[in-house]
């Protein structure tokens, strides 16, 4: 997860979160920046097994959801299924 909390905190800019997993996390809060920032992108990644939609406090495209809340605002999004080989038995390559 990537936070930024509180008022004294600082700003965060051109942060790049490309070609991660997020997997069976317990807090669909995954990305917050609480004093915004600019140019920080969030593309090509998999969230998988979340409990709720995921929040994403950055620009965002091009990943895939196993969530049953949909594609969240993605234009080019993919959702569906497991893209992983057998996660319940840890094993996660694509």
């Amino acid at each position: 997860m990537i936070y930024t909390v509180g008022s004294g905190t600082a700003v965060i800019n051109n942060a790049r979160v490309y070609n991660n997993s997020f997997a069976g996390l317990n807090n669909a809060r995954l990305i917050f920046l609480a004093n915004g920032g600019v140019s920080n992108l969030l593309y090509n990644n998999i969230f998988h097994d979340l409990p709720a939609s995921p929040d994403i406090g950055m620009p965002h495209d091009y990943s895939w959801f196993s969530s049953p809340d949909g594609i969240f605002g993605e234009m080019h999004a993919q959702s569906g299924g497991s893209p992983f080989v057998d996660p319940s038995e840890g094993r996660f390559p694509v």
